[in-house]
């Protein structure tokens, strides 16, 4: 089982990686959003196995999609890293 911080370090790395950003700001499980959910291309099954990391954005300012990570617990694979379609 991966925990939350080792999630964190996963997705600071594929981040940086990805060119999505550099710093994580939250690291959640799918009930702990109380906001608009990531709808990612992913299925909810695969959401509720997960940690999913949010990017800090590089414009914290501008109107836009969440960037985030998705790290399976289980294997600590990321299952995507992008936007989360959530803007607005």
């Amino acid at each position: 089982m991966i925990s939350r911080e080792q999630a964190r370090k996963i997705a600071e790395l594929s981040a940086i990686k990805n060119r999505l950003g550099f710093e994580i700001s939250r690291v959640v499980s799918l009930d702990e959003i109380p906001d608009r959910l990531p709808s990612a291309y992913l299925t909810a099954g695969s959401l509720d196995r997960s940690w999913i990391a949010y990017v800090e954005p590089v414009l914290p300012l501008s109107l836009r999609s969440s960037n985030v990570i998705v790290v399976d617990m289980a294997s600590g694979e990321i299952i995507y890293a992008g936007s989360a379609n959530d803007e607005g």
